[in-house]
Formats: C-alpha cells, sequence, structure tokens
C-alpha cells in the first residue's frame, strides 16, 4: 500500500514540475483603435489621389520593436501584392501613426512587436478620409470566371454609390499595375469581358475604375478596383 502511494505521489510531483510555467499568462498584447475594422476610414485629409489616414493603437507590457504593417488588398479583400507590403518602424512607446495611402482602396493592418512574437488582430479599411457632400462609390468586386487554357475571363459586382449617381466603368489590364491597356470604356452595367491574348503562366492586373456620370455626361468621383490573376494552364 505505501509503495503505490509513494508512486503516486512521485507522479504528481513529476507532473507539477512539468507544467510550471505553462500557465502563465504573457502580459503584452496590443490593440488596434482606428480605423475600425471593416468600414470606410472617414479620417484624414484627401486630395483625391492621396489620403493621409492617422492609425492608432494601445499597448500592454513591455513590447520592443514595434512595427506598422499595411497591405493593399484586391477587390476580394486578399492581399494584392505581398512583395508591396508597407512595413514601418514605431518607436517603443508610440500609439499613432499618419501614413500617406491611396484615395479609395482597401487595406489591412497590424502592429507587432518582439520580432514578431506578439501580434495585433489585423483590421480592414477603405480609405475614404473626411466625408464632403459627394462620396466616391466604392470599388467594384471583380469576380473571374476562368483563368486557364490561355483565357482569363471576368466580370464586376456593381459597387455601392453612397450618392446613388449613375455609375459607368472602364475596365484595363497589365502585366504591371502602372501599365494597364483599356480593354472596354464607359461601360453603363457589369459586363463578362475577356483579356486579349494572355500568356499561360504568367501574372496580370485586372482594373476596373467605376465613375459617377451626370446629366451633362460630365465624370464625378472614382474608385479602382485591382485584382492580380495567374493564367494556369
Amino acid at each position: 500500500m505505501k509503495g503505490h502511494l509513494l508512486k503516486c505521489i512521485l507522479i504528481l510531483s513529476l507532473f507539477s514540475i512539468g507544467c510550471t510555467g505553462e500557465f502563465v499568462k504573457d502580459k503584452r498584447a496590443i490593440f488596434l483603435k482606428a480605423p475600425l475594422d471593416k468600414t470606410p476610414c472617414l479620417e484624414g485629409e484627401s486630395d483625391g489621389l492621396l489620403v493621409n489616414i492617422p492609425f492608432e493603437w494601445s499597448v500592454d507590457g513591455d513590447n520592443e520593436n514595434l512595427m506598422l504593417l499595411i497591405d493593399e488588398l484586391d477587390s476580394n479583400k486578399k492581399i494584392l501584392d505581398s512583395e508591396q507590403q508597407k512595413i514601418i518602424d514605431l518607436n517603443k512607446d508610440q500609439t499613432s501613426e499618419n501614413v500617406f495611402l491611396d484615395f479609395g482602396r482597401w487595406y489591412q493592418w497590424q502592429i507587432i512587436a518582439g520580432n514578431g512574437s506578439v501580434k495585433s488582430e489585423v483590421f480592414t479599411f477603405y480609405s475614404e478620409g473626411f466625408p464632403s457632400i459627394n462620396r466616391a462609390p466604392f470599388p467594384a468586386e471583380i469576380t473571374i470566371r476562368q483563368r486557364n487554357e490561355g483565357k482569363i475571363i471576368f466580370t464586376w459586382i456593381t459597387p455601392i454609390d453612397p450618392n446613388n449617381d449613375r455609375l459607368v466603368y472602364d475596365a484595363f489590364f497589365g502585366e504591371t499595375r502602372e501599365t494597364p491597356s483599356e480593354i472596354k470604356s464607359n461601360m453603363l452595367e457589369p459586363e463578362v469581358l475577356e483579356v486579349p491574348n494572355p500568356k499561360i503562366g504568367s501574372e496580370y492586373y485586372l482594373k476596373i475604375v467605376s465613375k459617377e456620370v451626370f446629366e451633362d455626361n460630365s465624370f464625378g468621383n472614382s474608385s479602382i478596383a485591382l485584382i492580380k490573376v495567374l493564367v494556369e494552364n
């Protein structure tokens, strides 16, 4: 009986030693405040091309090597190009930072510390800036119908325009986002389009520009939707 009891005590002792520290809570944490998640950011001045977005967060504990990470998202809320990620080094006690971003785009942001050992949540937002009487339409949502056998076929969903203005659309493609070629312009509604002669194994950027059009046929605000597509066999 004593031998059995001693064996139980020994097992419990080993368990206690082995578990030491497993339930110690990491007191370091990062909480995002603004821009809010999945909403338009209505803060920051805009010139129609860029918006000066104010980022705010709070930090608990001693966090070294703070960094702000920002990624542009495509029309389906996925990272457009990870190689274009903005990485901004921050001071240890810093809790805000202003960053110029393209107007009318979806982005995601995150704060990390300790070389990635501490991470905040990831928030997404739309870069709009201070609201005005005449607001830009949201970017269209591009849908890929086919991207193989040497073809790229796509369409898009009519975006929301806060002003309920009539919209027309321009469609572009290119092997880089800086060199788009026009496919078709001033379309009155979403259409099913095909990229001319894409190369298998190549990546292409598709762009839809949604433009407000008024009764005198002049154009108002516009927004841009981008997506990157790989042509498969």
